[in-house]
């Protein structure tokens, strides 16, 4: 039992070793936090580019309602809705 539990122990330490060892590799925090920054400067100039010419009220209405990607994940969620109803249905059977 004691055996099993220091090779735990050092599968545990192994595990968290190569973690350290992977977020040192790949930049760690710092370059998550410079590519975040980077696509909301992104996200903010293509903003200010639809926005550039809407004038009014009209301009604002022919914008599109909901992009293409937001109306598939809404229809993704409801999918699974469906689908979570059914199998509580399926287990109220049992």
């Amino acid at each position: 039992m004691m055996e099993m539990s220091r090779e735990m122990e050092k599968a545990g330490l192994i595990e968290e070793m190569i973690g350290d060892a992977m977020e040192d590799a790949m930049g760690g925090e710092e370059l998550e936090d410079a590519a975040n920054d980077e696509v909301d400067k992104v996200l903010e100039e293509l903003a200010v580019g639809m926005f550039e010419g809407v004038k009014g009220e009209e301009d604002i209405k022919s914008l599109p309602q909901k992009p293409a990607a937001a109306a598939a994940v809404e229809e993704e969620t409801q999918e699974e809705a469906e689908e979570l109803d059914a199998m509580k249905s399926r287990l109220q059977a049992l």
